[in-house]
């Protein structure tokens, strides 16, 4: 009877039973398993089907979580900035900042003189005067600039300073997106990390006109303005000429 069996399963189901000799599995005792598989397998192929969509949806939803908590640490670092009780620094510079006066470490040692010439006729960003980092030695490296920003002040708008012509806008490695200016009185302004482009090349401004919007592209570690001053080819601190 079991002969009978074997030659008429191994005429009607010849896959079957090159997977059952391969696989080194006995006969009868796998048959039924086989013949169920055989007659199941479009469920067994859907049932895979839905593991993996389920394992991918879980992957995709762990990657986006990493994202956000990578993204909302940038943001906090940049958002993390109170405004701090006034005190002394030798060599500082000050900045207004909502009637309360904020006190800034000059890092170069470079004095305020009273000679300097008001070119900072409106703040780059109106939202806030708050500055989280200060021009001159930073660590290792040499900030060029100020960093502007506190929080909310993702996508708040970035003014230009004086009037002038931009000279360019666009994308730059490390500034990200970023506007650079030409004032009439010959100083040079750039305007780092932004979100949104508002001026192209060859257009005209005015002091207090919106040229950008604030943002995190570029080599930035959060929502900010990074804000440069160039006077005879060398960059200065904007602090020292409001």
């Amino acid at each position: 009877m079991e002969q009978t069996n074997f030659n008429s399963f191994k005429s009607n189901n010849k896959k079957e039973f090159k997977f059952l000799k391969l696989t080194g599995l006995n006969f009868p005792s796998n048959l039924k398993f086989v013949l169920i598989c055989k007659k199941n397998r479009y469920k067994f192929l859907i049932g895979i089907f839905f593991v993996l969509l389920t394992i991918c949806f879980f992957c995709f939803t762990i990657t986006k979580s990493l994202k956000n908590l990578a993204n909302h640490r940038r943001e906090t670092y940049h958002s993390s900035c109170e405004i701090q009780e006034p005190r002394k620094l030798e060599g500082a510079s000050t900045c207004v900042n909502g009637g309360l006066v904020r006190t800034f470490e000059n890092k170069t040692g470079e004095k305020k003189s009273g000679n300097n010439k008001k070119i900072i006729k409106k703040w780059p960003v109106p939202y806030t005067k708050n500055i989280t980092s200060g021009f001159g030695k930073r660590g290792n490296k040499n900030h060029k600039g100020i960093d502007i920003s506190c929080k909310g002040i993702s996508g708040k708008r970035i003014v230009s300073i004086d009037d002038g012509i931009v000279i360019f806008s666009g994308v730059s490695k490390g500034f990200g997106n970023n506007i650079l200016i030409l004032h009439d009185s010959g100083v040079y302004s750039r305007y780092g990390h932004c979100n949104m482009l508002k001026v192209k090349k060859n257009e005209r401004v005015n002091a207090g006109d919106t040229i950008a919007t604030v943002g995190n592209s570029g080599d930035s570690t959060g929502f900010h303005l990074h804000f440069e001053l160039k006077i005879k080819g060398k960059n200065v601190n904007p602090l020292n000429f409001i």
